[in-house]
């Protein structure tokens, strides 16, 4: 697994918990028992955002049926190009992704269901998708309920479905068609370079990157291309997270993902007790589970200028 893939894979598992805290201990019913849970879901209607994209939420309904108290989970399935990011009123909890990156499994909220009981659930979904007159249907969704990580035979599922609302409110609906592929823009400004008084180097290139598409990522990261003589680290502004790679150090762009046709802008700060070359060059990709490839790589990379400026 490589460095990226693997902080990805390792950040997003640090916010779940382990399987015994995730399902429970309780014990499954035996055959002899009846027990049934079911699932009811409507449509998740999402909305254009500030700042771009799309987000809504859904209604679950889940209800449980045996002889002694449980404790259910959830595995939420995405529909294409609309992703579960989380609960509105923490009644979805704890989750992880797994098996592959559309599907979540998370735990309900509160004590185990009492025989007989129903709750209402609501989920969060969002989309990368650029705002459009026309409203868009989407693919379906599915959302199944778990007793002690497994699915119960009957009604434990549901499929639900997806809607992207037009700005004008009213006409046809058209299909909505995410892209598979990414398509990011990054474009750099010339840097300047100071001597510190210690004789070390401060180098700062401004850069912006643009999402072209609305394909699934979790992150936009930026990178130089070259290897600048006595690296020290590389810094990113507005803070975010940095990782020593190769040839350089690789950041994190403050934000989370990039929605289609939105722009972004920070600085990439390179600290190194020599002085950098006359040339640097700043990449950037979109990544994530997904892991989208890059329909135009030309684009995703910026040769500026660096001027060593006096102190």
């Amino acid at each position: 697994m490589s460095l990226r893939r693997w902080y990805l894979h390792s950040a997003v598992l640090a916010t779940g918990v382990t399987a015994a805290a995730l399902f429970g201990t309780a014990t499954a019913a035996t055959a002899a028992d009846p027990v049934s849970v079911s699932v009811q879901t409507g449509t998740a209607v999402l909305s254009p955002i500030a700042g771009g994209g799309y987000s809504g939420t859904l209604e679950i309904t889940v209800g449980y049926t045996g002889p002694t108290s449980e404790y259910l989970n959830l595995r939420i399935t995405n529909a294409d190009g609309i992703r579960f990011t989380g609960s509105p009123d923490g009644s979805i909890v704890q989750c992880m992704f797994g098996p592959t990156a559309a599907v979540s499994t998370c735990s309900i909220s509160g004590n185990a269901f009492a025989p007989g009981e129903q709750r209402t659930l609501h989920a969060t979904f969002t989309s990368l998708a650029a705002a459009k007159k026309k409203t868009r249907i989407g693919t379906a969704g599915k959302v199944e309920a778990l007793l002690n990580g497994s699915s119960v035979p009957g009604s434990s599922s549901a499929t639900f479905g997806t809607k992207l609302l037009g700005t004008n409110g009213h006409g046809k609906a058209d299909k909505y068609k995410p892209a598979v592929q990414a398509d990011l823009t990054v474009t750099a400004q010339p840097g300047t370079s100071v001597q510190q008084a210690d004789g070390s180097y401060r180098t700062v290139i401004p850069f912006s990157v643009r999402a072209n598409t609305d394909a699934q990522h979790d992150y936009v990261l930026v990178e130089l291309a070259e290897a600048v003589p006595g690296l020290q680290y590389l810094a990113i502004e507005p803070t975010s997270q940095c990782l020593s790679g190769s040839p350089s150090w690789w950041c994190i762009v403050s934000g989370g993902p990039l929605p289609q046709g939105a722009t972004r802008s920070g600085s990439l700060v390179i600290y190194s007790t020599q002085a950098p070359p006359s040339t640097l060059t700043v990449k950037g990709a979109e990544v994530g589970y997904l892991n989208p490839t890059e329909a135009k790589p030309a684009d995703n990379q910026s040769t500026v200028a660096i001027t060593i400026a006096s102190s």
